[in-house]
C-alpha cells in the first residue's frame, strides 16, 4: 500500500462497487488512500475498479477546492467597505462625516437619553411610572454595570469617537479636496471627539473638583483607533479625559480657522 497525505482536511468519498456501498469520512491530520500493492509493481491487470476511480476523482475536486479556497476566504465581507475605498474621494469621506452627526441626533443620544438624564437624576422630573419604564433605574438610582439606562448611549459615544478618529487618521487620503475642505472635516472631527469625551465624563464620571487634582476615576479614552470598538482597557482620571478633550477642542478652533 502507498499512503498520501492531505493536511487537516476532512474529505467525503464514497465506495460505488455492486458489492460494497458505504460513505467514508476521513478527518484529522491525514487523508488515506490505498492502492494495491502490484501498482508498486507496474503490473498491468485490472487494478482500477469504478469506486477506485471515483474515489481518485473526488480527491482531485479536494485539491482544486483547496488551491481556490486561500482566495475566497481573503475576499472583503459584503456589507463592508475598506477604509482606502471610503477615502479615495470627497463624497465618501463626506458620508463618514454626516454619520457622526445623524449618531448625535438618535434617541439613544441628544434626542432622548443624554437630554433628559441629568433632569431624571437630579429630581427635575419625575417618573410617572405607568406603563413607559423609560429611565426607570436612573429615577431610583439603581443604574448598574449589568442594567444601565445609559448603555445605548454609552456604545453610541464610542461608536461616534471611532468614526471621528477614522476622519482624522485617513482624510488625507482624499484625492479630489482642497485643503479647505480636508480642514473643515478635521475642525468637525475634533469638535465632534470633544464634545462625546465630554458627554461621557459627565454621565459616568464624577465632577472635576470632586477630588484634589481631579484624580478620580474618570472614563476611557479613545485617543486613536484601535482594532476592537468597543473600549477597551482602563479608564482614565478625570483630568486626563479633560486634558484630552480641551486639546481636541483646541485642534477644532485652530482648523476651522483655517477652513
Amino acid at each position: 500500500y502507498v499512503l498520501l497525505c492531505l493536511p487537516m482536511v476532512p474529505i467525503f468519498f464514497t465506495c460505488t462497487n455492486k458489492n460494497h456501498r458505504k460513505t467514508e469520512m476521513v478527518s484529522e491530520n491525514t487523508v488515506l488512500i490505498f492502492l494495491k500493492h502490484k501498482v508498486l509493481h507496474g503490473a498491468s491487470e485490472q487494478i482500477f475498479k469504478p469506486y477506485e476511480m471515483k474515489k481518485t476523482f473526488y480527491i482531485l475536486s479536494v485539491l482544486i477546492t483547496l488551491s481556490s479556497c486561500k482566495k475566497f476566504l481573503q475576499e472583503e465581507p459584503y456589507n463592508q467597505i475598506a477604509l482606502q475605498d471610503i477615502f479615495k474621494d470627497f463624497e465618501g469621506a463626506r458620508t463618514v462625516l454626516v454619520g457622526c452627526y445623524d449618531q448625535l441626533k438618535e434617541t439613544s443620544y441628544y434626542m432622548r437619553d443624554m437630554s433628559v438624564f441629568a433632569d431624571m437624576a437630579g429630581g427635575n422630573i419625575k417618573h410617572a411610572r405607568a406603563g413607559n419604564q423609560f429611565q426607570l433605574e436612573t429615577y431610583r438610582f439603581q443604574n448598574s454595570p449589568q442594567i444601565n439606562n445609559m448603555a445605548n448611549f454609552y456604545i453610541d459615544a464610542y461608536n461616534l469617537l471611532y468614526r471621528c478618529n477614522n476622519i482624522i487618521e485617513n482624510v488625507q487620503r482624499v484625492a479630489d479636496a482642497d485643503s479647505s475642505k480636508k480642514n473643515r472635516m478635521l475642525a468637525d472631527a475634533y469638535a465632534i471627539k470633544a464634545i462625546v469625551h465630554f458627554d461621557l465624563a459627565r454621565v459616568f464620571a464624577q465632577a472635576p473638583g470632586f477630588s484634589a487634582g481631579a484624580t478620580h476615576t474618570g472614563v476611557i479614552l479613545r485617543k486613536v483607533n484601535t482594532p476592537v470598538i468597543e473600549p477597551r482597557g482602563n479608564p482614565s482620571s478625570v483630568k486626563e479625559v479633560y486634558d484630552e478633550l480641551i486639546a481636541d477642542a483646541a485642534k477644532a478652533i485652530q482648523y476651522y480657522r483655517n477652513s
